[in-house]
């Protein structure tokens, strides 16, 4: 068993409010006495709802956490000798599952995992603290694997938990062991306090700003940052009663991911449809206008909505620390970003976000928001300027991106509306992407994406990096094909219900196991490419006449409608869905070409021509034998099927 001894620290409880409290289930006999040592951790309440569990026990307790279906996040707090095993019978077969658990240890202990349950780096929970991980399930194997996010360890530097921050009525000469000595300004709380110290800050409904005050280069006020400090994280959103920041009040950010994968269940990767992010009912708010001097223009829907900025501080948050500290709760803002500067500037992965929003914001040649990882926060009315290739935002998960311009991001389980452009260095994981936008001079990464109203517009087009794999272009436009350059490969993508300007993809390319249906275009696809385990089908000219595929493309065990394609194994598939025997029996496919208000599903049925028809050789690697676009395992009868999904049987 992966083993984790804690030794003797200050005790650290994490309290659990009414709303948050998991059902405490008996093995055995649930109306009898608490003597069992087994407690199984379910969420018996709607989905959305508070997901804590204090475990307090006699005996040393077997903690099993009953996974369900629409359950995302699994909290527990620990005061004893545990042992953790994890029940997923719930869980549909079938299913990658995963989920996350936040771990809050308080006092000497072990904790003990089950055999099959295996931490990468060998990174299991070793010191008092808070700790949060992914775990991914593996079918074939019967074996979990624990993926460390981040963590925040607690140390014995001081004997006071917290300090306090109020704007409005502090003292920074008071101690701020208590809201009635709470300090002034943040960054005299930050000052203050030893690593392991958390600041809570008060938080305002009435757009009350707390402004930096240090100067990062002394006698240049616009250098003035707030300068974090190694194991001192912030707290924000308190309103002046909180003994920790669990009991600050929250609201929730619900959003919706749209994905290959499906919105339903715990199954890799989107862990669940509905995602919540829950930001605090009022604001702490760190800002850069330094003069209390921006004009807010309320006519602007896309980008920073405030102007006169010249005097604004450049960079808002600085954070160089060299082990986890959190900012939690707070919403930064407002730096005039010029210069290769941005909002948050961190040098190291150390500094990480949570429920924090970023808001009304100008970059220029420079990431906004730097650093580790932001988890469930919210990007809005930003704007950036680059010609270096940066990315806005990086390391965000399970995140919300709207009312934005400039460049996408490096995110994870996330959904972008608004001006989205697609450009250089971008890698896309489990997101959801509406709005209009464009790829520009592209060298992405794609996987399990789901574009919808999108458009893919530029003089250099687009070019997919290999491993781009598990993604749908739905009722998107592209005024320019997808350029894929030699050595560089797609993997399980499915383009439907689209209109193109000419051709969706050329070059010389290599594209397994695609789809191209129903889509308005010349030509599918133009140029010298390879297309392997691939279906045509449905696909229109402007005039309403089949659009063909290129001779001088290269097909094998590909199937196209109406057309003998050059190459082995070639298909030539009938117009209609259903009916014949070389029909693909999509399960619903769109009744016109193009763009489309109805549902569809291009998954094939147990007819399909295309079923069993591929080749196993064509795929590269171990990985694209797992699962096909909708995230079901690929290769479930005796070859392979052609185009993007697998007939499951």
């Amino acid at each position: 068993m992966a083993n984790s001894k804690i030794s003797q620290l200050p005790k650290v409880v994490l309290p659990i409010r009414d709303t948050d409290v998991m059902s405490i289930v008996q093995a055995g006999d649930a109306a009898g006495p608490m003597s069992t040592n087994k407690i199984l951790v379910s969420n018996l309440l709607a989905a959305g709802s508070g997901r804590g569990v204090s475990v307090a026990w006699k005996n040393e307790p077997e903690i099993i956490i009953v996974l369900e279906p629409t359950i995302l996040q699994y909290n527990l707090s620990i005061t004893q000798n545990s042992v953790i095993t994890i029940n997923r019978e719930l869980i549909p077969t079938g299913k990658n599952i995963a989920f996350t658990a936040y771990f809050n240890v308080n006092d000497f202990f072990s904790i003990q995992f089950a055999d099959n349950v295996h931490f990468q780096d060998d990174k299991v929970m070793s010191d008092i603290g808070e700790y949060y991980y992914s775990f991914f399930y593996d079918e074939r194997s019967d074996e979990w694997f624990a993926k460390l996010d981040y963590s925040i360890i607690h140390h014995a530097a001081s004997d006071a938990r917290y300090l306090h921050v109020n704007g409005k009525e502090g003292n920074d000469a008071a101690s701020g062991l208590s809201w009635a000595t709470a300090k002034k300004t943040i960054q005299a709380a930050i000052d203050t306090a030893n690593e392991g110290v958390g600041v809570m800050i008060m938080g305002y409904n009435d757009g009350f700003e707390y402004l930096p005050t240090t100067e990062r280069i002394p006698g240049l006020p616009t250098s003035k940052s707030f300068i974090m400090k190694t194991g001192v994280s912030l707290y924000g959103g308190c309103a002046g009663t909180e003994l920790t920041p669990n009991d600050i009040r929250t609201r929730e950010e619900r959003f919706t991911l749209r994905l290959p994968h499906g919105a339903t269940n715990l199954i890799v990767p989107p862990p669940a449809p509905n995602q919540v992010i829950r930001i605090p009912i009022l604001e702490t708010i760190l800002s850069g206008d330094l003069n209390q001097e921006n004009v807010f223009n309320q006519t602007v829907i896309d980008g920073n909505r405030y102007t006169n900025l010249s005097n604004n501080a450049t960079i808002v948050v600085l954070g160089y620390v060299t082990s986890n500290t959190r900012i939690r709760g707070c919403v930064i803002t407002r730096s005039n970003g010029v210069n290769n500067a941005g909002m948050l500037v961190s040098g190291t992965t150390f500094l990480n976000f949570e429920s924090c929003i970023f808001r009304d914001d100008t970059s220029q040649n420079a990431p906004q928001t730097s650093g580790g990882v932001k988890l469930r926060c919210v990007f809005e009315y930003l704007d950036i300027v680059d010609s270096t290739n940066n990315p806005t935002i990086i390391n965000a998960d399970y995140c919300l991106r709207r009312n934005s311009t400039g460049r996408a991001s490096n995110m994870r389980n996330s959904r972008l509306t608004g001006l989205v452009d697609i450009q250089d260095g971008t890698r896309l994981t489990n997101c959801y992407i509406s709005g209009q936008g464009s790829f520009s001079n592209s060298a992405v990464t794609l996987s399990n994406c789901f574009f919808e109203n999108h458009t893919i517009t530029s003089s250099n087009s687009f070019f997919p990096h290999s491993g781009s794999m598990e993604t749908i272009f739905l009722n998107c436009n592209f005024n320019v094909p997808i350029t894929m350059v030699t050595s560089r490969t797609w993997l399980n993508i499915l383009i439907a219900n689209c209109t193109a300007a000419s051709s969706f993809i050329e070059g010389p390319v290599t594209a397994i196991n695609i789809s191209i249906v129903n889509c308005i275009c010349l030509s599918p696809v133009a140029g010298h490419g390879s297309y392997r385990n691939s279906v045509f089908w449905g696909n229109r000219n402007n005039t309403g006449t089949i659009a063909t595929l290129p001779e001088t493309a290269r097909y094998a065990n590909c199937a196209a409608e109406e057309q003998n394609l050059n190459g082995t194994a070639n298909i030539n598939l009938s117009s209609k869905n259903t009916g014949y025997a070389n029909s693909p029996y999509f399960v619903k496919p769109s009744p016109n070409s193009g763009i489309t208000v109805v549902s569809v599903d291009y998954s094939i049925l147990h007819d399909s021509v295309l079923k069993d028809k591929g080749n196993s050789e064509y795929l590269l690697d171990a990985a694209s034998h797992f699962q096909d676009v909708g995230g079901r395992p690929r290769v479930v009868g005796d070859e392979v099927d052609i185009g993007a999904y697998e007939y499951q049987g």
